[in-house]
């Protein structure tokens, strides 16, 4: 398909969903018919198919290579309706909202975030046990709010979540992405000063990666050891060794 869905697991939250190309007619690039090829190629983008999901996705990027982030987003919700487990989708429209409110400004700014979060908890709404859900909800608490506070409690439930859960069809989650838990769990506990925690949880990330270069730096920082700490195997064996220390 000619639109490459967005792979953004545990990546900074910049997308770009005019990266594909979408076949549209050519115009004109004169200045004075510049107003009259968008409306053009916007209606090109209405008579795009719109039945599957994959036909969604193309409209969406289409919209949104010409600038209208309404109804993109209007794409995006209609693939939430037909599959309300496309957590991809619910991400992507959230992120479109507060990108649109954050090039606006004041109070726009405000009620496009609200709209973003409000999307993001809708979808929580359809997969209460996902992994992907809690990441992501932490990343907008802290990445877009500044709020670390809100955002610990979501990578928390990350952590809960991570070995997935079978009723819900909910994939076990890979090393990498344990890791990259852990580590936000790890950088958030360090910013509100939960530093017992910031170590544990870079601890358990080195269980999952032993060579994670940000967990091995952060443990130098703050102890320098996890046997130190007693920290216990996240599956549940003893990982450190019992030594008494502090």
């Amino acid at each position: 398909m000619a639109f490459t869905r967005l792979t953004r697991h545990f990546s900074p939250r910049k997308l770009a969903l005019g990266c594909a190309l979408v076949s549209l007619p050519s115009f004109s690039n004169d200045a004075t018919t510049d107003r009259g090829d968008k409306l053009l190629r916007q209606a090109a983008c209405e008579k795009l198919p719109q039945k599957t999901s994959d036909q969604l996705w193309r409209v969406a990027e289409c919209f949104r290579k010409e600038g209208d982030s309404k109804q993109a987003v209007a794409s995006l919700r209609e693939i939430v309706r037909k599959d309300p487990r496309d957590l991809e989708a619910s991400f992507v429209a959230a992120w479109l909202l507060w990108e649109e409110g954050h090039r606006l400004g004041g109070r726009e700014e405000q009620s496009k975030t609200r709209e973003a979060l409000e999307e993001l908890k809708k979808a929580r709404v359809n997969n209460p046990s996902h992994w992907l859900m809690d990441t992501e909800l932490g990343d907008f608490y802290l990445l877009r709010l500044k709020a670390p506070e809100l955002a610990m409690p979501e990578y928390l439930k990350a952590r809960a979540h991570y070995d997935g859960d079978f009723a819900r069809s909910v994939e076990n989650a890979s090393a990498g992405r344990k890791t990259a838990i852990e580590n936000r769990i790890a950088r958030t506990a360090d910013m509100i000063g939960r530093k017992g925690e910031a170590v544990e949880a870079s601890c358990r990330a080195l269980f999952f990666d032993p060579d994670d270069k940000e967990a091995l730096a952060r443990i130098e920082r703050l102890t320098g050891s996890c046997e130190r700490k007693g920290v216990k195997d996240p599956r549940g064996s003893a990982k450190a060794s019992s030594t008494g220390q502090d």
